[in-house]
């Protein structure tokens, strides 16, 4: 089993001031690298998602999902980890069962028919509400440095693309509840059919419906996990990048 905390000890002595705070993070409590994606540990590092990626990168990752995935096996085989507190035990096994869940629900013809869908728009919006428009966020930055044209539009904003949108638009709605009564992702969805272009949804409400989705992506549903739905949203978002980078090589 390779040792992570190994890998960022033989770098030390290369780390500049940004890295020590990202290590001794890292380093008081491995534990909370498996729970995180890349924006929660920047976060809780106080330091930017790249200057997490250029930290994984300088010990010998080439992402940051390498990082993790190396990271959680460790944690996992370690006996003073794992015999944690009885609420850390029912986190990893509910994390175990949810990443094999959500594995699952995104087989490849599921994220090959997404991306394909998606890269034939013009221009792509992303939205979603609080922890949900996080995803949508880096989803939007991701995707730019592939060239494609994305923006993040505030929920509060939708209606107004009703007047500039264009048949080669494309809306990619993130919200566990889904675009319901009473959010404001509900009242645009009343709206919708003024849109010019098609919109997607990544939802975990499989009881949603509404003529306007164009495609939805139905991810696990968390009320049994007791955790944030971000944290599916974003391990979709991983796979979803991952498989639109190897489409358009």
């Amino acid at each position: 089993m390779k040792n992570p905390l190994e890998k960022m000890e033989a770098y030390v002595n290369y780390y500049s001031d940004t890295d020590i705070k990202i290590y001794e993070k890292i380093k008081s409590d491995p534990y909370y690298v498996i729970q995180s994606g890349i924006v929660g540990l920047a976060d809780w590092c106080s330091v930017s998602q790249p200057s997490i990626t250029r930290f994984c990168q300088k010990i010998g990752y080439s992402k940051f999902s390498d990082f993790k995935q190396e990271m959680y096996l460790f944690v996992l085989s370690k006996e003073d980890y794992t015999e944690r507190s009885l609420k850390e035990n029912t986190f990893l096994n509910n994390f175990i069962q949810l990443g094999n869940m959500t594995d699952e629900v995104l087989s490849i013809d599921v994220l090959d028919d997404f991306s394909n869908a998606l890269l034939q728009h013009q221009s792509i919006y992303f939205t979603g509400i609080v922890e949900s428009g996080i995803v949508g966020r880096l989803l939007t930055y991701k995707l730019r440095r592939f060239g494609l044209k994305c923006f993040f539009v505030e929920p509060t904003e939708l209606n107004d693309t009703v007047f500039f949108s264009q048949p080669t638009d494309l809306i990619v709605i993130f919200s566990a509840r889904g675009p319901v009564k009473g959010n404001i992702l509900g009242e645009f969805m009343k709206r919708s059919d003024r849109f010019n272009g098609e919109i997607f949804l990544v939802t975990m409400n499989s009881e949603y419906r509404n003529n306007s989705i164009s495609k939805k992506i139905l991810l696990p549903n968390l009320a049994t996990f007791h955790t944030s739905p971000n944290l599916v949203f974003q391990y979709f978002a991983e796979k979803l990048i991952n498989n639109i980078a190897k489409n358009i090589q």
